[in-house]
């Protein structure tokens, strides 16, 4: 009876370490799709980041250029300029991100960190 018994747990424990071991496969599945689209999102904000520095610098050229001409003031050229390195730091943050985003996937399919 008592052989019954211990083979019967024992049968029970495979099946429940089985069903967890698919629920973790489940949920790194699931962890790799969101990487994958945060890893997407990451790269569509950084795109839309660079436009907006390339935006920033033309402007900042063309108020510099309209202050060297007496066109405008000191203070909108300054605007300008810290306007514009406000958008190349969020543009490095970006990229920043983006990088750490895709060290995260990788290390989701491979396991390794470096």
């Amino acid at each position: 009876l008592s052989n019954s018994s211990a083979l019967r747990q024992k049968r029970n424990d495979r099946y429940i370490a089985e069903e967890k071991y698919r629920q973790a496969i489940d949920d790194l599945k699931a962890d790799i799709l969101k990487a994958i689209v945060d890893c997407q999102n990451a790269e569509a904000d950084l795109l839309q980041l660079r436009a907006k520095v390339s935006a920033d610098r033309i402007a900042y050229a063309v108020l510099r250029r309209q202050y060297e001409e007496g066109l405008a003031d000191a203070i909108e050229v300054h605007t300008a300029a810290n306007t514009l390195a406000l958008s190349q730091a969020s543009a490095i943050e970006g990229e920043l991100t983006l990088m750490t985003k895709r060290r995260y996937l990788e290390y989701l399919h491979s396991g390794r960190l470096f």
